[in-house]
């Protein structure tokens, strides 16, 4: 997407939605016009985007209660244009998958939600595939989505459990992964695919299902599956011997080592880690959902990568602290490791590694899963998913399909940070934005770079800039860049008058 097509929130909210069929013309211009005061304050609640406006508000609960109205039908149009333009790239493409919850309370009034967590909550789940360009780390789009809600397990009555042959036959939640590989469809053009995901993904029919669509996979193990190496110990009877995956990656020759960055995680605190590296070709062989080998099944060459960090740091300096309460705290015995637990990566991918440098590019390409998560966190911050409650489950699923591209442009727009922060601020900003900036800042804009301009709009909500703050987050951002979008519309209305 064109930069000032991305920075122009009409611009962007026509080139989004305005091939969505909703199979009546009033729907689809209302649709038009409900997502262009939803992306002006994506957070707001829904009657706030709408001005607290009785009729419009009433339209818009009218329009996702539609039968006509789905999430597929909304995302459609958005996830193929992200797949024709992942087409059109050279090099690879990395669709990055992963999983968030959508909580709704211990108890909710909306018809439809499911146990999530560990079952005292209720909400749904939403799988994401994320096409990000491997060689800038460019977010292009959303590939595919899809939001579902767990089933409970069940039972065969009279208080007993399902069989185990009921359990077998029974289609597993972990079909999401498969249902996005194949939602991605097969690659065309030059771009080579490659499937991103974390342990969860570490199943044989994602991997067999990516080679299937002829796509590459790479993955972190958790799965310990026999592999047998590519020049194996020869055996009994000349086959070459299995190993355990873990064991062997374990005992792989270090072929380097690098300073990177670790996002912080629950109670680990962001930090350069210093990671060691090896890698090895090896063979798989095709395993059941159960993790069983499959009687004369398939096996299939894939290299295992493994980084690990060697000196920890003390957990005062990596670790957040957490006081618990006086009745659950312990007394600290001597022998209490004060170091956090040492990072350790296993990877597992069908993209061939003969180097040093190859190794650590995989490396890379697992730490941009990433980018789902970050993603995920500016739907439900950003956005306000989780405060949405509209009667109904399906009702929720049609306000996510308008609010899903919404939060991609969040993180699209927050990027220009990461990735331009230096390119002269006219070439992506408006006259009439920077005149605004200007005007408000008491300062000359017109100078200025992209990172100057991006830091003086989160000023406006509430980022002090100071040397120990970092980057603005989601929330100082958009609060300023829906002052900005309120100012500037003012600046072309008060243009208009002068000229009538």
């Amino acid at each position: 997407m064109e930069i000032a097509t991305l920075l122009d929130p009409v611009a962007w909210v026509r080139q989004t939605f305005a091939s969505v069929k909703l199979g009546d013309k009033r729907r689809e211009k209302r649709l038009l016009v409900l997502a262009r005061e939803m992306v002006q304050a994506p957070e707001k609640s829904l009657p706030k985007q709408l001005h607290n406006h009785w009729a419009p508000l009433k339209a818009a609960y009218r329009l996702f209660e539609s039968s006509a109205v789905s999430f597929g039908a909304l995302s459609a149009p958005h996830w193929q244009q992200t797949q024709e333009e992942a087409k059109q790239q050279e090099g690879v493409v990395l669709m990055v998958q992963d999983t968030t919850e959508l909580d709704y309370g211990y108890e909710s009034a909306t018809q439809g939600l499911g146990p999530i967590g560990n079952g005292t909550h209720v909400g749904f789940f939403l799988q994401t595939v994320l096409a990000v360009r491997a060689a800038n780390r460019e977010v292009l789009g959303i590939a595919a989505q899809e939001p579902f809600v767990r089933e409970p397990a069940p039972g065969r009555g009279k208080g007993k459990k399902e069989s185990s042959q009921q359990r077998k036959n029974r289609e597993r939640e972990s079909g999401v992964w498969l249902r996005g590989v194949r939602a991605v469809g097969r690659p065309s053009g030059s771009a080579r695919v490659v499937h991103v995901g974390d342990s969860y993904a570490d199943m044989s029919a994602f991997f067999w299902q990516c080679r299937e669509m002829g796509s590459d996979f790479l993955v972190r193990a958790c799965q310990d599956r026999l592999v047998w190496e590519e020049e194996g110990v020869q055996g009994a009877e000349g086959g070459r011997m299995p190993a355990q995956l873990m064991q062997r990656a374990r005992s792989l020759p270090g072929r380097g080592a690098r300073r990177i960055e670790v996002h912080s995680e629950h109670e680990r605190k962001a930090r350069m880690a210093t990671m060691h590296i090896s890698y090895a070709a090896m063979e798989i062989q095709e395993t059941s959902p159960s993790g069983h080998r499959v009687k004369d099944g398939q096996k299939m060459k894939v290299w295992v990568v493994r980084a690990w960090e060697v000196d920890p740091p003390l957990k005062e300096e990596g670790q957040r602290a957490r006081k618990a309460p006086a009745k659950h705290r312990r007394k600290s015995h001597e022998g209490d490791e004060e170091h956090v637990e040492p990072l350790e990566w296993v990877l597992i991918t069908s993209v061939a590694v003969s180097s040093e440098q190859e190794a650590w590019e995989r490396v890379e390409w697992y730490a941009m899963r990433w980018v789902v998560e970050e993603y995920h966190h500016g739907l439900k911050t950003g956005c306000g998913i989780e405060k949405r409650h509209l009667g109904k489950q399906k009702n929720i699923e049609g306000i996510l399909g308008v609010l899903a591209p919404i939060a991609l442009r969040l993180l699209q727009l927050r990027d220009l940070l990461k990735w331009h922060p230096q390119e002269p601020a006219h070439a992506w900003f408006s006259g009439e934005e920077l005149l605004v900036i200007s005007r408000e800042s008491a300062k000359e804009a017109q100078g200025w770079t992209v990172e100057q301009v991006m830091r003086e709009i989160a000023s406006w909500g509430g980022f002090l800039g100071r040397k120990s703050d970092g980057q603005p987050g989601w929330q100082s951002l958009w609060e300023g860049w829906e002052r900005l979008n309120l100012l500037v519309q003012g600046v072309r209305i008060a243009r208009e008058q002068a000229e009538c």
